[in-house]
């Protein structure tokens, strides 16, 4: 489960929940996993709490409660606090108003909102959430709202890794690689046609040798994503065309999941859809055509269905000049 989260800056601080049928739901799957949060444009609402809130025609800047507002696509979040000495708990507000739980009379309380957050990403685990917290109206010491906030987040460690350095990305574990076969000494690739942002027909994943073509190159999104993106066009991803004769393509990527791919710690590369075929090279039927196609076929408990992703042109280790020297100390 891939989750990010809290920068701490003086009084305020900055939580980046991260883990994806409605397109504002989950348009960050679209988005590189290694694409830093501070290069991407966020939709925000400011005082997000205020849906249900007092003196309305003064503090009320909201309609939509803060599930609702994930639902529509908003990932970052403007959350004013207080502490309630009354339940030493921790209530959201703006200003000197409280704010309520749409449609009762319950005061929303951070807890609330982080289990707003929470439920989403579970739904939703391509997305993130940015919470920018802010104490206001408060005369509560910051030591004592940061430890109390920290209460929180250790009752879900789990979604959260704290920074305070620098923005984190999508996914850490996002990587460009090219994926080598050692039995075949030879690379999944695409050609160039991939370039293209519309095309005729569907591209074919083909097995050759590598190069350091960029079309020889892909990206791929960590589970449970699962994309195999083009690196020179990140738009295309690869697909199980046919699920019965395991024909792949490489096409523009979309929710589907026949576009997910996963790759196991064996070296075996699958689809959920057809959890008992691994990527090989040719056909099940040896159709001469073929020859060089990326398929998905039965196991064959060949060296020839195992990969490996590499962050450098293989062949560059195997293409190395070697030659004969004398090593030569004069005074001896």
């Amino acid at each position: 489960m891939k989750v990010f989260s809290t920068f701490v800056v003086f009084i305020n601080f900055t939580i980046v929940f991260i883990n994806t049928d409605n397109p504002d739901s989950d348009w960050m799957q679209y988005i590189k996993d290694d694409q830093s949060l501070d290069k991407i444009n966020i939709p925000g609402t400011h005082d997000s709490g205020t849906a249900k809130v007092d003196y309305p025609t003064f503090s009320k800047t909201q309609c939509l409660s803060i599930k609702s507002q994930l639902t529509k696509g908003i990932r970052y979040l403007d959350i004013r606090i207080k502490l309630d000495n009354d339940d030493d708990d921790i209530l959201i507000n703006h200003d000197v108003a409280r704010c309520f739980i749409p449609k009762t009379d319950l005061g929303l309380k951070l807890k609330f909102v982080f289990e707003n957050c929470i439920d989403f990403l579970k739904d939703h685990p391509t997305e993130v959430v940015i919470i920018h917290l802010k104490i206001e109206n408060s005369e509560t010491p910051l030591e004592t709202m940061k430890n109390k906030i920290s209460t929180y987040i250790e009752e879900n460690s789990s979604y959260f890794v704290i920074t305070n350095t620098s923005f984190p990305t999508l996914d850490p574990n996002a990587k460009y690689v090219w994926i080598y076969n050692p039995s075949l000494n030879e690379c999944l690739i695409i050609n160039n046609k991939v370039k293209n942002e519309t095309q005729e027909k569907p591209i074919k994943p083909l097995i050759k040798p590598c190069s350091n073509l960029v079309t020889h190159v892909w990206y791929i999104d960590s589970l449970p994503k699962g994309y195999f993106r083009s690196y020179v066009n990140p738009n295309k991803c690869m697909y199980l065309e046919d699920i019965t004769s395991g024909k792949l393509k490489v096409d523009t990527c979309d929710i589907n999941k026949n576009v997910v791919f996963e790759y196991t710690d064996d070296g075996l590369i699958k689809s959920p859809l057809s959890p008992n075929e691994y990527l090989s090279k040719g056909d099940r039927e040896e159709t001469s055509g073929n020859a060089t196609n990326g398929y998905l076929n039965p196991c064959i408990g060949s060296e020839k269905q195992v990969w490996q992703l590499w962050d450098i042109q293989p062949n560059t280790l195997f293409e190395a000049k070697t030659q004969n020297v004398w090593v030569y100390k004069p005074e001896l």
